[in-house]
């Protein structure tokens, strides 16, 4: 199948801004700095991922046809198949911590210029004028000096003991809770 402006359904997603048009994002892959971005993505990944490939079917080769080899000891019990295989996890790693750090070198700075390129080339696909980023302001959180007036603390409740049958001073009749009806409410129904 092979993917038009007129294709319909999702395309690749944006910077935060959901899916975009697949005109837009062809008209996206066709610029340089998406090309140099894929172009180092794939002079990393492919020839990682053939080298991996070869060592670890080279494991499994030894191990099936070269059982003599496979099976010769190193250090006490410890055969050269088990140092194979550990270093199968080890390379695991090493692969992935090299691919942090050529990412973060190499692929980050060209996906910036990649994202920077993007607005542009979907603003001139659908043909709209440039809307200016809005940030939001940060929320608000409440201070840890200020009390809350809603509720009073442990303190104060624990010393504001009253009387049913005494009105306290100054202070108006609590209202029912809007979470909870008032009895009266709960027993009419």
């Amino acid at each position: 199948m092979c993917v038009t402006a007129d294709t319909p359904g999702p395309g690749p997603t944006g910077a935060g801004n959901g899916p975009i048009e697949n005109g837009v994002y062809l008209q996206l892959s066709e610029s340089p700095e998406f090309r140099r971005l894929r172009l180092a993505f794939r002079r990393f990944v492919f020839p990682m991922t053939a080298a991996f490939l070869v060592w670890y079917l080279l494991y499994v080769v030894l191990s099936a046809y070269a059982r003599d080899f496979m099976s010769t000891k190193v250090v006490g019990e410890i055969n050269i198949a088990l140092v194979f295989g550990l270093l199968q996890f080890l390379s695991t790693f090493l692969i992935a911590w090299a691919y942090e750090r050529y990412a973060s070198g190499k692929l980050e700075p060209l996906a910036d210029a990649v994202r920077e390129t993007a607005p542009s080339a979907a603003l001139v696909g659908a043909g709209a004028p440039a809307a200016p980023a809005v940030e939001e302001p940060p929320a608000e959180e409440p201070s840890a000096e200020e009390p809350s007036s809603e509720e009073p603390s442990a303190d104060e409740s624990s010393t504001e003991e009253t009387s049913a049958d005494e009105p306290s001073a100054g202070k108006p009749a609590a209202e029912p809770s809007k979470d909870k009806p008032a009895k009266d409410e709960e027993e009419g129904k």
